[in-house]
């Protein structure tokens, strides 16, 4: 198979994507061709990416259609919808497209997910009531109910009910415009309701669908995920990712209390080896 990899950053995120492309060209050095959209100017960030193997840039990303007035979600920022772009015809000539956010870390080769047929995405599993597609302030709103009751979809209130777009795989059967407007159409329609931005409107869309999602957390495994029932071993975990507003580079993140200290340095520690490798 002939697949690619996809990642977007801004300098905002410069650090962070540091780390992750030199985690990835280190324990997965056979990766696929890397396509990277760097949404900064900055040369020194220019001069790194140049420098990374089998890595090309892409040069713009236009996502056609598009509301101007969307939801952000906790980001802030409407660049997380930059990801929408791999649901385009941009991958043409690939049969696979794995999207990984850049504050994430590739520990292990990732062969097993870029072999597989079906839309590939984890489950969220943020036990946080807070943490839906929706707020449960929001679907006391009229219009939302209206609107899932028009396109028969349920409230997604359920602790396994959102994905995490940090990491996905699509295959070539789902990469064209009409996937793409379709995966619009629900960002536009829902805006002001999403709860997580692209997140909340990738996760509609799959419901849409009836694309499950993934019980393989090892391969989007949240730093959270270490105090749940779904923990794993740091050496059995493919893709670490660092989904709170808490990074690894930051006081915020050595002081959250909701990770045991230990785990936090090490964390910490992980993650400045592949800053400055």
């Amino acid at each position: 198979m002939k697949n690619a990899i996809f990642i977007t950053f801004d300098d905002r995120f410069s650090t962070l994507a540091r780390a992750c492309l030199r985690s990835l060209v280190r324990n997965y050095p056979k990766h696929p061709q890397l396509f990277v959209y760097y949404d900064g100017t900055n040369e020194r960030v220019l001069k790194f990416l140049q420098g990374i193997p089998n890595l090309k840039l892409v040069p713009t990303i236009e996502i056609p259609g598009i509301s101007d007035n969307l939801s952000l979600g906790e980001v802030g920022s409407a660049t997380v919808y930059y990801r929408y772009f791999a649901w385009g015809d941009f991958f043409d000539d690939f049969d696979n497209v794995l999207y990984l956010d850049a504050d994430t870390l590739v520990l292990r080769p990732l062969d097993e997910i870029l072999q597989v047929q079906e839309f590939f995405v984890v489950e969220n599993r943020e036990p946080t009531e807070s943490v839906r597609v929706f707020s449960a302030n929001d679907l006391r709103d009229e219009t939302l109910r209206v609107l899932l009751e028009q396109d028969k979809l349920p409230t997604m209130q359920e602790v396994a009910d959102m994905c995490n777009a940090g990491v996905f795989v699509i295959p070539k059967k789902l990469r064209s415009r009409q996937c793409q407007q379709q995966l619009i159409e629900i960002t536009n329609r829902y805006n002001r309701y999403l709860n997580y931005a692209d997140q909340s409107a990738i996760s509609l869309w799959c419901r849409k669908n009836d694309i499950p999602f993934s019980t393989k957390v090892e391969f989007n495994y949240q730093v959270t995920f270490f105090n749940t029932e779904v923990q794993r071993r740091l050496r059995d975990v493919y893709v670490l990712h660092f989904s709170s507003p808490r990074k690894p580079n930051t006081t915020k993140f050595l002081k959250w209390e909701r990770i045991a200290l230990p785990l936090r340095i090490g964390l910490s520690l992980l993650f400045l080896r592949y800053l400055i490798l």
